[in-house]
């Protein structure tokens, strides 16, 4: 069944309980005896009810229709027949032509406020695009320009440079393509989950996921002490197994960054009641608190550079945060006493029989 068909179904699904419960309504008016001019309100409320809820001009104009036959044959005398008196005439007309008028009214309003919601959305994606390309347009040109240079060097004087000299090009060579790397995973990362493609999610363990998550952070992390505080038990929650790394990956690699050389970094996880929780905890400057609710907005960056005047895209946390929401997870920023920052990570956890095979 297609897209429009289930739109049609919907549509007249609306438009006949509308109508019932304007009948209904109707007939409890008349155990009350109340005037018949609220009946009419109410199949003309209906009818703009109608052009609210579905989908297209003819269902409101099907409706007034509806409506005036609908009281012709419960409420107007003689009743249940379509033969009406001529005192009636006048009051199906005039109740026809303002059914008419006030949908007409609705859908034009409804019309214009999609037009206006649609502009507001084509404006932010233009602006997405713009600050995206700016931001790609100079921090990827930088990593670029590394290898370009490093690479350009080895060729024209490859044959006079010592070993060592070599050693630290490759190595420098080796440094920015993992960065660009980061850099890029990040924005298809992104690019994923804005366009709403599925997670895969599984049931894994995820004392796994941190341990292969952590062979893959910046090569600098051998200058860190990186310490892993794990409980015992298997912690097992359903996830993506790449995109949670990503997630990992991104807050070691920004622990790194922003902390000195020998700076420890410690990862904790436990299960808390029904959730697994993960702290990833490091003894650097620290987040000012002004910028703890903004540091997991798309694009923001507070301006500081890390020690190798390397900028980011803004992405990262930016990312985290999108995974972990669409895990039904969260995602939150600590102070660390009595210095650095402690990132929270919450999952919901798995429940998993002591049979399934690991």
């Amino acid at each position: 069944m297609n897209k429009t068909t289930n739109t049609t179904i919907r549509s007249i699904g609306i438009s006949t309980f509308v109508l019932a419960v304007c009948t209904c309504i109707g007939f409890g008016f008349v155990a009350l005896n109340f005037h018949q001019i609220n009946t009419i309100l109410v199949y003309i409320t209906g009818v703009v009810l109608i052009a609210m809820w579905t989908q297209g001009r003819a269902y409101s104009m099907v409706g007034s229709v509806c409506a005036v036959v609908l009281f012709n044959y419960f409420f107007a005398k003689p009743y249940f027949s379509l033969v009406a008196e001529a005192e009636y005439f006048a009051t199906f007309f005039v109740m026809l032509l303002v059914s008419f008028l006030i949908s007409s009214l609705t859908i034009n309003i409804k019309k214009k406020t999609e037009e206006a919601a649609r502009s507001e959305e084509i404006a932010k994606q233009e602006e997405l695009r713009a600050n995206l390309l700016r931001s790609i347009s100079h921090d990827l040109r930088t990593p670029l320009t590394g290898i370009s240079g490093n690479a350009d060097m080895l060729i024209k004087h490859g044959e006079e440079l010592s070993d060592s000299t070599k050693l630290e090009i490759y190595n420098a060579i080796n440094d920015d393509s993992k960065w660009l790397i980061n850099l890029v995973e990040n924005l298809l990362s992104i690019t994923r989950i804005d366009d709403k493609v599925s997670v895969n999610a599984q049931d894994g363990i995820v004392q796994e996921i941190l341990d292969e998550a952590l062979i893959h952070i910046d090569a600098a992390a051998a200058n860190y002490h990186i310490g892993k505080h794990y409980t015992d038990e298997p912690l097992w929650a359903k996830m993506d197994p790449k995109l949670m790394m990503q997630v990992i990956i991104n807050i070691v690699n920004n622990a790194i960054k922003y902390t000195d050389v020998g700076s420890s970094i410690d990862i904790y996880a436990d299960k808390k009641d029904d959730e697994i929780e993960i702290r990833i905890a490091d003894n650097g400057r620290g987040i000012a608190d002004s910028a703890k609710d903004k540091i997991f907005e798309k694009f923001y960056s507070d301006g500081k550079l890390n020690g190798d005047s390397r900028r980011g895209l803004g992405l990262g946390l930016y990312l985290c945060q999108l995974i972990m929401q669409s895990h039904n997870g969260t995602i939150r920023v600590e102070d660390n006493n009595p210095h650095g920052a402690i990132f929270l990570l919450t999952l919901p956890a798995s429940e998993v029989t002591t049979n399934t095979e690991i």
